[in-house]
């Protein structure tokens, strides 16, 4: 995982007999990054250097996975792979590497601490990562860590200078193939906690839905600049299990309407990556204007085309669980047990009752259903 370096450090280590390390300019708990040049092909590049080959078999497995899923993935919108190997730069244990192209521009955390973004730059950086998330899921990888700070920014050469930024996904450290068992312990939380999804969060069994969450928390942090749910592992899990984030009022009701469907609890209920793309890209063509004054129980929007209707369903309505029936079944017997001895045992002889306009076969079924209807908006 890249993390910001307070001191960026110069260095004159080689690799391979081609790559010159310059300048380190990230490091996270697996490995450190370095901004150097390929003196072979004379340009610049980024290289990856792990750390001191562990013993620990599940380190070893992430770095070879990490090198290999790069080398499978071509995308505009992903970090490309140029080159990869192992060697011991500095006398010590062998070190494996992995070469990469160089981005100039800022990480999405930098830019995002300088000040909130514009709902047409966002979009355009939304789109590009989701149409990533789109390409790395069809080959069977969920990335399981999107934060800003593995979010690079570029400026393209047309548009170099006017500060139009696009986006490529970085740092597959801990991405894992759909269909193949996990690099780590069953159950055990891997991600940064501020943007894990809920299932991440319990520990259960992740699709490419949970990276559509993730992306979701990022994109709503560029609008307000604060990280949505703070804490460590605990308590920023609970908190986003317990609420859906808090979506700007200011936000156009399109924006509204995005956000609040890629952080939607239920996995089934988010965009697939390839319609959150789509739709995205028709927010960047939306005319800029600010909200005064909106719902904030916002509606799913009505689908643009045939590929989006499943947005525009309305929410399903939800039964009445099952700890919920049981409790309003035990207050309901205990109510009707109530009246019934108190008729019986009150000292009067009971009234005879007339008969019932139409018989249930299972009385206290029918409350229930009764009571559900009343307590179900």
């Amino acid at each position: 995982m890249m993390t910001e370096v307070a001191k960026k450090q110069t260095t004159e280590l080689s690799l391979g007999g081609r790559y010159r390390l310059i300048e380190l300019v990230g490091r996270g708990a697996a490995a450190g990054v370095f901004r150097g040049r390929d003196e072979s092909l004379g340009r610049e590049v980024a290289v990856k250097l792990f750390n001191r080959q562990s013993t620990d078999p599940d380190v070893l497995a992430r770095q070879q996975a990490e090198i290999r899923i790069l080398a499978s993935l071509n995308h505009p919108s992903l970090v490309t792979l140029f080159d990869a190997g192992s060697e011991s730069p500095d006398s010590g244990d062998e070190r494996a590497f992995v070469v990469m192209e160089y981005v100039a521009g800022p990480d999405l955390r930098s830019l995002i601490r300088t000040s909130p973004l514009g709902m047409k730059q966002v979009a355009t950086i939304g789109a590009d990562l989701a149409s990533a998330l789109d390409y790395v899921h069809s080959h069977g990888v969920i990335h399981r860590d999107v934060k800003p700070g593995n979010v690079l920014l570029f400026e393209p050469t047309a548009t170099a200078g006017t500060g139009r930024w696009r986006a490529k996904l970085a740092d597959f450290g801990i991405a894992r193939m759909l269909e193949a068992d996990r690099l780590t312990v069953t159950g055990k939380t891997v991600g940064t906690a501020a943007y894990l999804s809920p299932e991440q969060a319990l520990g259960e069994a992740l699709t490419g839905a949970s990276d559509v969450y993730s992306l979701g928390l990022v994109l709503l942090e560029c609008f307000t600049g604060q990280v949505e749910f703070p804490g460590n592992h605990v308590e920023s899990g609970i908190a986003r299990l317990q609420r859906d984030p808090v979506i700007p009022e200011t936000l156009s009701r399109g924006w509204q309407q995005v956000l609040a469907h890629m952080t939607a609890r239920r996995p089934e209920d988010r965009p697939s990556p390839a319609d959150a793309s789509a739709l995205l890209r028709e927010l960047e063509q939306e005319t800029p204007f600010r909200r005064t004054s909106v719902d904030r129980q916002t509606t799913p929007p009505v689908g643009h085309t045939p590929h989006h209707a499943s947005l525009g369903q309305p929410p399903r309505r939800r039964k009445l669980s099952k700890r919920v029936r049981g409790a309003a079944g035990a207050i309901l017997a205990g109510s009707l047990l109530l009246g019934f001895t108190t008729a019986t045992y009150g000292g009067a002889p009971a009234a005879p009752v007339p008969p019932a306009g139409s018989l249930h076969t299972n009385p206290l079924d029918y409350h229930l259903d009764e009571l559900e209807k009343t307590l179900t908006p």
